[in-house]
């Protein structure tokens, strides 16, 4: 039987799809390394082509597993919705992971500072805290924090300024995604450096509290 042909059963009806779209992934990444000293419009043209490719790729996987479990039955609306919504949690939650960089949960931010649920949950109410929503607790990044001098762990000043800088122009509208997009973001201000690294590595407070308030004018338009 052709091998093609062998391919096109019921379990592995995915399989020339999933077998082209690695080669083409895989062709892509060499043109990839091949442009590093090509001109920058075509580094860039290939980068949106590699990242479309790794999208098309994840969106195979998840259909191969779904067919792996879930082979046959009806698929109404109901099913339909809930699985894009758990698409879009799974990869939300995959690039907030990435944008936050390092971070902690909420049980080890109340061990290491040493306060209750009810006073953490105050410091992020007073914007003197930073926290991401996540499922069944929140996310502190690493770079708000600081060590004292009996190692205890302290948060900057410098984030409750920048929390202020938002709020003042954004008010209820200011999401926590907002910040995080921002802290990941370089900024002219820091030398084209992003704010979380910028405070991580102790920097000056001023130029990052202006940047985080131009930035929430741009947001405010």
């Amino acid at each position: 039987m052709n091998a093609t042909v062998a391919m096109r059963g019921t379990a592995g009806r995915a399989a020339p799809r999933r077998l082209l779209m690695d080669e083409v992934g895989s062709i892509f990444v060499e043109l990839g390394a091949l442009a590093d000293d090509e001109e920058p419009a075509l580094r860039e043209a290939i980068g949106k082509v590699v990242a479309a490719t790794g999208r098309q790729r994840l969106a195979a996987a998840f259909a191969e597993g779904v067919n792996d479990v879930w082979a046959s039955g009806d698929i109404d609306e109901a099913v339909i919705d809930s699985a894009r919504d758990a698409g879009r949690r799974f990869a939300a939650g995959r690039r907030w992971a990435e944008v936050t960089g390092d971070r902690i949960d909420t049980a080890t931010a109340r061990k290491l500072l040493d306060i209750t649920r009810q006073a953490l949950h105050r410091r992020i109410q007073a914007g003197t805290l930073i926290a991401v929503p996540g499922t069944s607790t929140s996310w502190f990044p690493t770079w708000q924090f600081t060590t004292g001098s009996k190692e205890e762990l302290q948060v900057r000043p410098v984030v409750a300024r920048i929390v202020q800088a938002f709020r003042d122009l954004l008010g209820d509208d200011l999401s926590p995604f907002d910040l995080i997009s921002w802290a990941d973001t370089p900024q002219p201000e820091l030398d084209g450096v992003a704010p979380r690294e910028w405070v991580k590595d102790g920097g000056d407070d001023e130029p990052v509290v202006l940047a985080a308030e131009r930035a929430a004018a741009a947001l405010a338009q």
